[in-house]
């Protein structure tokens, strides 16, 4: 199991289903468990059955942040973008 320290910040890489999934410094393995806690994170605990129409503009926003820290987040881009956008990722860290 890996602990990361407050304030520390880590970029995990590797295949669809190798078991990255880290919220808050803490190994989450159900996928119900990690959206709760990802909807807790932004301030939407409540928020999962409202429709999109129904969501303020700042719930939207964080609606797109909450989607941005599920595992995978570049999995719809086809390869080149998602290497591209990892390259990105990876000097922004450096």
């Amino acid at each position: 199991m890996l602990y990361i320290a407050k304030g520390e910040r880590v970029v995990i890489f590797g295949p669809s289903g190798c078991g990255k999934v880290l919220i808050d410094g803490r190994v989450v393995s159900r996928p119900k468990e990690m959206v709760e806690e990802i909807l807790k994170e932004v301030d939407l605990s409540g928020f999962e059955d409202k429709m999109p129409d129904r969501l303020s503009g700042g719930e939207r926003q964080r609606v797109a942040l909450a989607r941005s820290l599920v595992p995978e987040p570049l999995s719809s881009f086809d390869e080149e973008l998602n290497s591209r956008v990892r390259r990105v990722i990876l000097n922004l860290h450096k």
